[in-house]
């Protein structure tokens, strides 16, 4: 039998709203980061693994720290109430307008 899909690294999100190509969504509480633009209804490929980049203000990360993604903000931080984005890839300074994050593994 064939149970083999896909290696995982993307998913396919039916969209339920406008959605920005690179601008990260939420699902079940981690980011997905859409790799194209659509509206609602339209299928959309979604990274859900590997190394982005993304927004970031203010802040200086250090590689390995644990950062969240802030829809209200649209950018990384270190704010555990918001969901998973993942790990800090590369140091980044807090003059920085992007940090490379290590999307969060499924689990």
């Amino acid at each position: 039998m064939k149970s083999y899909i896909q290696d995982g690294t993307q998913i396919i999100y039916t969209a339920t709203g406008a959605v920005t190509k690179d601008v990260p969504v939420v699902l079940g509480g981690r980011i997905f980061i859409p790799q194209d633009s659509g509206v609602s209804g339209d299928k959309i490929p979604c990274l859900a693994k590997g190394v982005v980049e993304v927004d970031k203000v203010g802040a200086a990360f250090t590689a390995g720290d644990k950062v969240y993604w802030d829809a209200a903000d649209a950018e990384v931080n270190t704010d555990d109430s918001n969901p998973d984005a993942g790990y800090v890839y590369e140091d980044a300074a807090s003059g920085d307008a992007k940090a490379k994050v290590l999307l969060e593994a499924w689990s």
